[in-house]
């Protein structure tokens, strides 16, 4: 990118989510249930994520599959996602902490000087064998 061309992000107030809702008798054929249901994410249409959840009517719990296509979130983010759904589904959220809006990390990243973090990356990369793709 040019230097006076910037990143830019939209998030959106409405985005549709695909879901579908299944019922099983155990757990475990709730496990069945999720692995043989097909999948609900293309890549040829929108939305890249889904979710499917399958009720168990033994102890009242419910099973989840989420599909989330790889070009919105990486492995690291999921597994923080996934961490926050179970803390939340357990009732461990910790009430009256509001997590900082997304908008003042923002603000951090573009308050910080750029040559900083130039030779921050030039430092750590150093020496690197790049890798080229074609």
């Amino acid at each position: 990118m040019e230097e006076h061309q910037s990143l830019l992000q939209i998030v959106l107030t409405q985005v549709p989510v695909k879901t579908a809702r299944l019922m099983a008798a155990t757990q475990s054929d709730a496990y069945r249930a999720l692995g043989s249901a097909p999948l609900l994410v293309d890549v040829q249409e929108q939305p890249l994520h889904a979710l499917t959840m399958c009720a168990v009517e033994e102890d009242g719990a419910a099973v989840c599959r989420f599909e989330i296509s790889h070009a919105l979130i990486d492995a690291a983010s999921n597994s923080v996602l996934i961490s926050d759904l179970e803390t939340a589904y357990s009732g461990l959220l910790v009430s009256g902490v509001s997590n900082p809006a997304f908008s003042s990390y923002i603000v951090e990243i573009q308050a910080g000087s750029k040559e900083e973090s130039l030779e921050y990356w030039k430092d750590s990369l150093s020496g690197q064998t790049p890798c080229i793709f074609h």
